[in-house]
C-alpha cells in the first residue's frame, strides 16, 4: 500500500526589500510514502493535538497535519534543535530528520522518487484538496527566515531542497544589484 504525504510552506518572511525575495517562505513537497504513517512514532519527537480549522503555522518549530479525518497542530520538542548547525535548525530539516526519514521512510528528499515538489502559493486548501484525492497526509509548514537564510550561507551550508520559495519570481538573466 503506497502513502502519499504532502508538505507546504506558507506564510510571510523577511526583512525589508527581502520580503519581495521570500514572500511565501516556503513550498509544497509531495511524497509517495510507505504505509507507517504511526501516530505514537510522531509522538515521540512532536506534541500532537487535533484542531477544528486549518492550520497556517504562526512560529518556528510548529508544523500544521492534515489527514482525512482533519488537520492537526505538530509542535517539535525543543532538544530537536539543540547542537545543530544552521541547516539542522530549519524547520524543514527538522521535519525531515525526526518525522519523514524516521516515520515514513523518506531518507533523501534530493534523490527519492516518491518526492514532487510544487509552489507553496497554492496553499492549505491545496493541501486538503490533495489528501481528498489520494494523499495520505500534508503538513505545513512554519516559512524559512532571511535570518535563517543567512545563517546557513554564512556557514557555507546548503538549504536543504525547497526549503525557500521567492515570489516574484526573478526572469532568467536579471540579477539583483546593491545600488
Amino acid at each position: 500500500m503506497s502513502q502519499k504525504v504532502l508538505v507546504a510552506g506558507t506564510g510571510k518572511s523577511g526583512i525589508a526589500a527581502a520580503k519581495l525575495l521570500l514572500a511565501m517562505g516556503g513550498e509544497v513537497v509531495l511524497y509517495d510514502g510507505n504505509d507507517k504513517l504511526d501516530p505514537e512514532k510522531i509522538k515521540e519527537n512532536f506534541e500532537v493535538e487535533k484542531v477544528s480549522g486549518q492550520v497556517r503555522p504562526q512560529e518556528k518549530g510548529t508544523f500544521g497535519m492534515y489527514l482525512e479525518d482533519g488537520w492537526y497542530v505538530l509542535k517539535a520538542k525543543e532538544n530537536l534543535y539543540e547542537g545543530k548547525d544552521a541547516v539542522g535548525r530549519l524547520d524543514v530539516a527538522v521535519l525531515q530528520d525526526y518525522l519523514l526519514n524516521p516515520v515514513l521512510g523518506i531518507q533523501d528528499p534530493r534523490t527519492d522518487e516518491r518526492i514532487e515538489f510544487i509552489g507553496g502559493i497554492r496553499g492549505l486548501s491545496e493541501l486538503e484538496k490533495k489528501v481528498k484525492e489520494g494523499m495520505k497526509v500534508s503538513f505545513s509548514m512554519y516559512p524559512t527566515s532571511i535570518t535563517e537564510l543567512f545563517d546557513v550561507a554564512d556557514q557555507n551550508l546548503l538549504m536543504p531542497p525547497k526549503s525557500t520559495w521567492f515570489e516574484p519570481k526573478l526572469r532568467s538573466g536579471l540579477f539583483i544589484h546593491q545600488i
